[in-house]
């Protein structure tokens, strides 16, 4: 009988904070991608720590997003069950669309202008984000996360 209550105890302790953890949902985010943007560590996106991209690298952290109609992008592989999602931060040299489709939370295209920060997360479960842009630029990715008025997610 101890044994239950204590099973019951832990499992709402951890129902609790994963509810907590969760932010606030945007009202006008019917994809549910959102919440992923609440719940977002300290692990930020790095090429080659099981994410691979198809756009031009200058180097780790530098991309380059060729003109439209070509895209580019950055698959991120697939993780333990108990991680974090992946934050994806970076600084656009343009102009850009980004559409964040990740493996258990459809996708949603931002468009994000010149000079700004995009941010947003990709679960554990990895996925994609696709980067369109109507001229060819540049990307920054980032390890910390965009400022409160610049966030593009």
């Amino acid at each position: 009988m101890i044994v239950l209550l204590v099973v019951v105890a832990i499992v709402f302790v951890v129902t609790l904070a994963l509810g907590g953890s969760h932010g606030p949902r945007q009202p006008d985010d019917p994809s549910g991608i959102g919440f992923l943007d609440g719940i977002q560590g300290n692990r930020f996106l790095h090429l080659g720590d099981k994410a691979e991209t198809t756009c031009v690298t200058g180097d780790q952290t530098t991309l380059s997003v060729p003109a439209a109609p070509n895209a580019c992008a950055i698959t991120v592989g697939k993780r333990s069950f108990f991680s974090r999602p992946t934050r994806v931060v970076f600084n656009t040299g343009g102009s850009i669309v980004v559409t964040v489709d990740s493996k258990n939370v459809p996708g949603r295209a931002t468009s994000v202008d010149g000079g700004k920060c995009f941010g947003s997360a990709v679960d554990h479960g990895g996925g994609t984000i696709t980067l369109t842009a109507p001229f060819a630029t540049t990307v920054t990715l980032l390890t910390v996360a965009c400022p409160r008025d610049d966030a593009g997610s």
